[in-house]
């Protein structure tokens, strides 16, 4: 007998030896015993009965008549519906794209309507369907349309899902104070307090980012499943094009001019929800492994 058939049996006597007898009630061992009775009784002996039964019914099923019938049916008919799908989905992209353009010309983070109900998306696509390409009179319409919905229920619902996040608690408490801002109209403390914030939570979700900040965040960000304007919004509207003073965009919190204090007047609200959605965005978004 080899060593290691010889400790194995060591092992199960030693184990056997020692084992405490299992004492079971009346109850749960008559119902046990049942059990094991019938499994003997009746289960067991007609086990290969029921395999040789259940074989002979697929057999039978897939050489049945029915089948042959099935076979046979024109599909051609069932693929409509599919066309129309595919056709759906082609269509969907299509209006998306001009969604999200039309969003950045009106200088809104594309977020804006992307985490809000199909009522807001649709009243989007509305005003840009009956206006003449770009101009001040459609972004007017936008930001209507987007700061009626986000009442301040919706603020405090975006508050309470950043509570319930794993950030630090210190941090969710700047968070929330920048969100009680916003609720106040005080919306340059939300604006001057979420653009010190950015960087370090992205940064946070990277890991790993090398010189090309820019491309590192692209590429973070299409990995998360959005469209490259998403990042383009970040890149060329929050962290550049703000060299000076004159440079400033209003509904844009832009971060360079943020820390330099360029405010050529006070920030209004677009841009603090600008700032609330960019972070929202940015909490969301999950991190590089």
């Amino acid at each position: 007998m080899s060593n290691a058939i010889q400790l194995s049996t060591k092992i199960d006597n030693q184990v056997t030896s020692n084992m405490i007898p299992l004492q079971l009630s009346t109850p749960l061992a008559g119902m046990i015993e049942a059990i094991n009775k019938a499994f003997a009784t009746t289960i067991l002996p007609n086990f290969n009965l029921m395999v040789n039964l259940m074989t002979k019914a697929l057999v039978s099923a897939v050489t049945s008549p029915f089948m042959e019938w099935i076979r046979n049916i024109d599909l051609s008919a069932l693929l409509e519906p599919l066309e129309g799908l595919a056709k759906f989905s082609e269509n969907y992209k299509e209006l998306n794209e001009i969604y999200l353009n039309a969003m950045y010309e009106c200088k809104w983070f594309p977020y804006a309507a992307w985490i809000s109900d199909i009522d807001l998306f649709t009243e989007v696509l509305a005003i840009i369907s009956s206006s003449r390409g770009a101009s001040k009179r459609r972004e007017s319409r936008v930001d209507k349309a987007i700061l009626s919905y986000y009442t301040d229920n919706e603020i405090k619902n975006i508050k309470r899902r950043w509570k319930s996040t794993d950030l630090e608690s210190h941090t969710k408490r700047i968070l929330g104070h920048a969100i009680d801002a916003h609720l106040r109209g005080e919306y340059v403390l939300t604006v001057s307090c979420l653009a010190t914030m950015w960087e370090g939570l992205i940064k946070a979700k990277m890991t790993t980012h090398g010189k090309q900040f820019k491309e590192d965040f692209k590429q973070f960000v299409g990995d998360n499943g959005y469209d490259e304007i998403f990042s383009d919004f970040y890149n060329n509207l929050i962290i550049d094009h703000c060299y000076k003073k004159e440079d400033v965009v209003e509904g844009i919190p832009n971060r360079h001019g943020i820390a330099h204090s360029w405010y050529p007047k006070y920030p209004n609200k677009k841009a603090s929800l600008n700032a609330i959605l960019l972070t929202d965005f940015i909490i969301d978004l999950k991190p590089k492994v």
